[in-house]
């Protein structure tokens, strides 16, 4: 029935939701220079916008977002 169409698209909007806020809890537990990194990257910035914005290498950008995937990804490991 419909009734059951809505409940599955609500369920599934209720577990992206939780998704989200278990993202944005999990990206403040990163260190500052990580949390700069995945912010201005998730805002759409390339890696070597990022470099420039604070004044940091390409590398030592790409560096800190592989730590912050890392440690997003062990934290995130239940969903």
């Amino acid at each position: 029935s419909l009734d059951s169409v809505d409940d599955i698209n609500g369920s599934e909007t209720e577990s992206t939701q939780e998704m989200e806020l278990a993202v944005r809890e999990a990206i403040t537990s990163l260190s500052a220079q990580e949390q700069a990194v995945v912010n201005l990257r998730l805002q759409g910035y390339s890696v070597e916008e990022i470099a420039e914005k604070l004044e940091r290498s390409q590398r030592t950008v790409e560096r800190r977002l592989q730590q912050a995937r890392e440690a997003l990804s062990q934290m995130l490991e239940l969903f």
